[in-house]
């Protein structure tokens, strides 16, 4: 498989998608998932909200506030689009389809972005 550099945000964006499809909990909020994955709070707001505009994850603000992905587990897909830089979002949602169902993530290219 080939090399491919990932901006920060890209990285951070599939870190938290990976993160937040790992949540057993239903929820969590965004300081929760920047301790967990070490990325500085402001930028993480900002990638949490690219996020949630793509509808990739969804949020609820209040004490019992967080973010969560989308789609429940059976019905989330592949699909390709370009929340952070291009192909990075196929390959966030592709780690976190894998990653919630458990399953290899050795399929991690996609056809339509060449990534």
């Amino acid at each position: 498989m080939a090399n491919m550099r990932l901006s920060a945000r890209a990285d951070y964006a599939l870190r938290a998608a990976i993160e937040l499809a790992a949540a057993h909990d239903g929820h969590v909020t965004a300081e929760q998932l920047a301790q967990a994955q070490n990325i500085p709070g402001k930028f993480l707001e900002t990638i949490l909200t690219h996020l949630r505009r793509s509808n990739i994850v969804r949020s609820q603000r209040g004490p019992d506030g967080g973010f969560w992905l989308a789609r429940p587990k059976r019905r989330r897909t592949s699909a390709c689009g370009t929340v952070t830089t291009g192909p990075a979002a196929c390959l966030a949602r592709k780690a976190a389809t894998a990653a919630a169902s458990s399953s290899s993530a050795s399929s991690m290219s996609c056809a339509r972005c060449a990534s």
